[in-house]
């Protein structure tokens, strides 16, 4: 069942509010109290939708995870999906058009391990076909983490810099650090 628009209109409040909060410190300091008047709406409406900011954010994380899948799924062909370079700028293409979102997600240190977990994701289900394998190496775990780790500094920092490059730029050094990197392993 469709959510009343009265619904939609006041968790969009409280998203906006949320994300401008979290632009002075982190979530862990936000109050109920001062979001709702941040949002102009009394506590009794958003105990109706969350239990805590931290629920919020939550819906917010899933929905950015969730819109970035759908923005790769629809907006590339099943033969570009297998080409690591493409979902990843079209994953890249989404995060700069909810910017906002995503700096307040990076800035806060709570964040860290959403942020792993998305591009582990995004790894997993995109860019694995992509990588060289190393599956016989006794190292295929750092490696791994390794690449993992850089990418999602690279991504962090273009964030945290207002996605101050296209996001084509970015991809192409996540894509040419991590293949550099793989070929040590296929000499």
């Amino acid at each position: 069942m469709a959510e009343d628009r009265r619904i939609r209109f006041t968790k969009s409040v409280l998203k906006s509010s949320l994300i401008e909060l979290m632009q002075e410190k982190p979530l862990a300091k936000i109050t109920v109290k001062e979001l709702c008047e941040k949002a102009d709406i009394n506590r009794g409406t958003f105990y109706a939708h969350y239990k805590a900011p931290e629920d919020l954010m939550e819906s917010m994380r899933e929905e950015l995870a969730t819109g970035i899948e759908e923005h790769v799924q629809q907006n590339l062909s099943r033969h570009e999906r297998l080409q690591g370079i493409h979902a990843l700028e079209k994953a890249l293409e989404y995060i700069a058009a909810n910017q906002k979102l995503c700096k307040a997600l990076s800035k806060d240190p709570g964040n860290t391990a959403y942020w792993q977990h998305f591009i582990e994701r995004i790894y997993k289900k995109y860019l694995s076909n992509w990588l060289v394998s190393i599956s016989d190496s006794p190292w295929n775990d750092y490696v791994y983490y390794f690449m993992t780790s850089g990418c999602l500094s690279v991504i962090l920092r273009w964030i945290g810099n207002g996605c101050d490059a296209t996001p084509r730029e970015i991809g192409r050094i996540v894509i040419n650090f991590t293949d550099r990197g793989m070929s040590y392993f296929s000499e």
